[in-house]
């Protein structure tokens, strides 16, 4: 395959050691040093793609020589002395130390630096902190150990994916309140709650998300042709990357490239004895809840729920809608009420004179 002088420089931007072809899926793996930020080498990964004509795949790995050379640079050439780093399956790594190694590793502040500089060399790739064979760690170093692996390995779900637009990436999303200040390349992901479509006055389509995750809220955009924009509704999990930016009102908005839809298992309920929401507020809770009365029953059948007490402030609009909704779902639907009680035998005025109203000079005090 002909490189280009063009490629010849992403690649050299990269710190590229090697690279081996795949002949049957036409891709590159590229080992790189451990100087390019990871969101920077798959920024150059897509360069690389889009400059190299029939190239299919692009995967690039840090080599190990250089991974662990960067640790020893920020951690300390002493804590790591001896220290050995071989690549494992799935593009993970296994960090060989000594048991007094692999204790002072697994303290609390080391823990967390030792997590900042793995993060920010090698990105998501999982790193296993182990004693070498020949020197068995003591119990307590053995399970500190498995917690930093834990707390440092990216929690591999179940989900399935699918590009709605642009390419797949594999970027570690950012929490939407860390986004920060704008940036050319940055990757999200959250469920999206509104969403709205207009049209160009270039006869494109503009698609406008608002997009949360436990963190905080986003404003999406992607422009597309028209009728070319993927069909996303309120409530779908998306993944996206793009350029954030900020609007006429200087707040950030993501200018969406690559959007992909996932589809994850949700929260059960695994309890061996279901329980029963006896206190439910819905929509027709004014300022209490925003919650449909339909999505609540859905999400109780969902959980194995056999019942759900509606129980509204001072209204008994949503009872039509849940008994219906119960009837679906095959959850017996409990109509109740958070009323307002008011004693109305208490004497509201003290004594009181037989006199017209306009007569008389009076205060009216609510407490």
């Amino acid at each position: 395959m002909q490189i280009s002088p063009q490629a010849r420089e992403i690649l050299r931007r990269m710190g590229l050691k090697r690279i081996l072809v795949d002949p049957q899926s036409q891709g590159w793996r590229l080992e790189v040093a451990a100087a390019v930020e990871p969101a920077e080498r798959e920024a150059l990964a897509g360069e690389l793609r889009d400059a190299v004509p029939g190239l299919a795949e692009v995967r690039v790995v840090v080599s190990a020589e250089a991974l662990l050379g960067g640790l020893r640079r920020e951690l300390g050439a002493q804590l790591l002395a001896g220290a050995q780093l071989s690549p494992l399956g799935e593009g993970g790594f296994r960090l060989q130390v000594s048991a007094e190694q692999q204790a002072r590793l697994a303290e609390g502040e080391t823990a967390d630096r030792l997590g900042r500089v793995w993060l920010a060399l090698a990105g998501d790739a999982p790193l296993s902190v182990e004693a070498r064979p020949d020197q068995p760690p003591p119990p307590a170093a053995q399970e500190e150990a498995r917690r930093f692996a834990r707390a440092h390995t990216r929690e591999r779900s179940e989900e399935s994916a699918e590009v709605l637009a642009g390419r797949s990436f594999r970027e570690r999303p950012v929490p939407l309140a860390e986004a920060g200040a704008p940036r050319e390349r940055l990757a999200v992901r959250g469920r999206v709650f509104r969403v709205e479509r207009r049209e160009t006055r270039r006869g494109g389509e503009l698609l406008l998300l608002e997009l949360a995750d436990d963190t905080d809220a986003l404003r999406v955009r992607f422009l597309a042709r028209r009728g070319r924009a993927p069909q996303i509704t309120a409530g779908d999990f998306l993944a996206l990357r793009g350029r954030l930016e900020l609007d006429e009102g200087g707040e950030p908005v993501l200018a969406a490239q690559d959007v992909t839809r996932l589809s994850c298992e949700g929260r059960r309920d695994e309890a061996a004895e279901r329980r029963v929401e006896l206190h439910l507020h819905t929509r027709m809770s004014p300022m209490d809840s925003v919650v449909g009365v339909e999505e609540a029953v859905r999400l109780a059948a969902a959980f194995g729920h056999p019942a759900l007490a509606v129980t509204d402030h001072g209204g008994v609009q949503a009872f039509p809608e849940a008994y219906a909704a119960g009837r679906r779902h095959g959850v017996r639907v409990i109509l109740g009420l958070e009323a307002y009680l008011v004693d109305d035998l208490a004497p509201l005025v003290r004594r009181p004179r037989s006199r017209p109203l306009g007569e008389e000079s009076f205060v009216v005090v609510d407490v």
